[in-house]
């Protein structure tokens, strides 16, 4: 069963510069079938020791199967509990032919023995029932996860090979020699300024405070 990853063949780059389509460093190549190789093989693993299973206990549907057995089941036990009681009044019935007796000890016997298969059945189907389900629901999980890792890769795989990079590189800034801005004769004045109006503020606090207490004393 081939993969949609062995079908693609996709093969990605990591590079040391971060720009998509380019080949400068062949030697860093990450090989990114390879997780879907990986899941595919696990996959499909999953997938053979189903099909033992389910030929070792004879089960492909547990819900069908299941409603299938139990209802044959109790068919099969009320058809012996009714012959067992019409054997028991024919024999306490003195007129019954003999014959008659004889095939319904028959009918019971062979219900018996079709309620002892029966059961046998549903014991085997019980114990590979467990079995089943647990290795159902790896192999749903596992395909859901192979399925996200195809998604995953396609999207990698058409970032890789489109012709606008990813990622645009962006020039390396040089360190200045000297210091293009703010200006200090900037700075200077902004600072005189505000220490200025700071002053201005303070000395009319301070006039204000000092006639609020000339008033007082007065």
């Amino acid at each position: 069963m081939a993969t949609h990853a062995q079908q693609h063949g996709v093969s990605l780059q990591a590079h040391g510069s971060p720009q998509f389509g380019c080949n400068q460093h062949p030697a860093r190549t990450v090989n990114l079938n390879v997780l879907g190789i990986a899941k595919q093989q696990a996959l499909q693993q999953l997938t053979d020791t189903l099909m033992v299973l389910r030929n070792q206990y004879g089960i492909y549907n547990t819900v069908a199967q299941t409603e299938t057995l139990t209802e044959q089941q109790t068919t099969a036990q009320g058809r012996l509990v009714l012959n067992r009681k019409r054997l028991e009044i024919l024999k306490a019935t003195p007129s019954v032919p003999r014959d008659t007796i004889t095939m319904l000890n028959a009918l019971v016997f062979g219900l018996e023995e079709e309620v002892k298969n029966m059961d046998e059945r549903i014991r085997h189907f019980n114990d590979g029932m467990a079995v089943i389900n647990i290795y159902e629901r790896q192999w749903y999980e596992s395909n859901l996860q192979l399925t996200g890792e195809l998604e995953r890769l396609k999207i990698w795989r058409s970032a890789y090979e489109a012709s606008v990079p990813a990622v645009v590189l962006v020039e390396r800034a040089e360190v200045p020699i000297i210091k293009s801005r703010p200006k200090r004769s900037i700075l200077v004045l902004t600072a005189g300024v505000i220490a200025f109006v700071f002053s201005v503020i303070a000395v009319l606090l301070l006039e204000n405070y000092q006639e609020y207490w000339q008033t007082t004393l007065k």
